[in-house]
């Protein structure tokens, strides 16, 4: 890294600190303040990054790298289970959804083994076993 960037880079540093050291609610603003859409505050932004932790910036680099290599349905899958994970109201509908089909399931089970000819049908058990043993 030449003397200028590293300069830079130790700047943007210092305003994080600046910006850490007023407070979260204003850290959060002070982004738009000093203008980090800005393409070369945010390669310096990139840079300090890089420097403060390489091994989350290894991490994130290979990451990408493995979304890249999956198919479309694994990244829908994988984005639509991320999504479900992260969102409370998404975890809970995915649970009572999973309990309801479960009952669901287990009634209409219930009801084919016990009692579907004696309450919806004229035949009786004695007849439909008569006609299994031919008498």
């Amino acid at each position: 890294m030449g003397g200028l960037t590293k300069d830079n880079t130790s700047l943007y540093g210092k305003i994080k600190y600046l910006q850490s050291y007023n407070g979260m609610a204003k850290a959060r603003h002070a982004d738009l303040e000093i203008g980090l859409e800005d393409p070369t505050i945010a390669k310096y932004k990139n840079s300090y990054e890089e420097g403060m932790n390489p091994f989350e910036f290894f991490t994130k680099s290979e990451r990408q790298l493995q979304m890249q290599k999956l198919s479309a349905p694994e990244k829908i899958a994988l984005s639509g289970t991320k999504f479900i994970v992260s969102n409370k109201y998404a975890r809970h509908f995915a649970f009572f959804y999973a309990l309801f089909m479960h009952t669901l399931v287990f009634v209409s089970f219930f009801h084919a083994a016990h009692g579907h000819h004696s309450q919806c049908c004229p035949c009786s058990h004695a007849e439909i076993l008569k006609g299994f043993h031919g008498r």
